[in-house]
């Protein structure tokens, strides 16, 4: 049987040395690891946000989300069809706008919330919205607290239905859809006046109803049957 010879007192001593120098960074990390995880919320849903002490304090600082439907970054930025909302953008006295590319709300509501949109999403989900489990900044802004108002029709009410402590659905009123933003233009500005709320999501609905006014341009389909398919295909997604 093979043994090694004894380690002399000083290489012992440079053997511990060595394992504390390198488990150094290890001890580190894990002591910030222990200390940042005492900051992260609690996901137990029987807490309640409204207790948080933002809840008690006057909005003073509001984030003002207006989401135009159908309207098109070219439309928002035409000086003769929407001169007080391009020069708000020219001036730069708002946020940035910016134009989705999908042709139906809710893609586009994923999008803006999520950061994402399903390639796999059916149009028939445009007009079904369930509540999404996937995170999401209204999600975020919630757990911090903040006070969310929203007013707009059952698509983005029903996608985020705990994050917000006032949604209005203008569908359930009996009026046209000019009356609905109105009464959307009204609830914002009452909102705002009123102090209460930290974040205000507004959608404007009456743009949609005038895209749909437009004639549509007919498309002339391929020859191609393998064309045909293809594209068959993409619409189905």
């Amino acid at each position: 049987m093979l043994r090694s010879a004894p380690m002399r007192a000083d290489q012992r001593s440079y053997g511990l040395h060595s394992v504390f120098v390198a488990g150094l960074p290890l001890l580190i990390l894990a002591i910030y690891v222990w200390s940042s995880a005492a900051d992260i919320p609690s996901k137990d849903p029987a807490i309640n946000y409204v207790k948080n002490d933002l809840m008690t304090t006057p909005a003073l600082s509001r984030l003002v989300v207006v989401i135009v439907d159908s309207m098109g970054e070219r439309n928002g930025s035409d000086p003769k069809l929407m001169p007080k909302l391009s020069a708000l953008n020219k001036a730069h006295l708002s946020g940035p706008q910016r134009s989705c590319a999908a042709n139906f709300t809710l893609p586009c509501l994923l999008t803006t919330f999520e950061g994402r949109e399903s390639p796999f999403l059916r149009a028939l989900n445009n007009f079904s919205a369930a509540a999404s489990a996937n995170p999401n900044w209204l999600g975020a802004l919630r757990d911090q607290g903040r006070r969310i108002a929203i007013v707009s029709d059952h698509t983005l009410l029903q996608l985020y239905p705990q994050t917000y402590v006032v949604g209005e659905n203008y569908e359930t009123l009996q009026i046209d859809h000019d009356e609905r933003d109105q009464y959307a233009y009204s609830r914002a500005l009452k909102w705002v006046d009123e102090r209460k709320h930290d974040v205000l999501i507004i959608h404007i609905i009456g743009t949609d109803k005038a895209s749909h006014r437009v004639e549509k341009v007919t498309i002339k389909q391929p020859q191609s049957p393998i064309l045909r398919l293809v594209l068959s295909l993409l619409i189905l997604l």
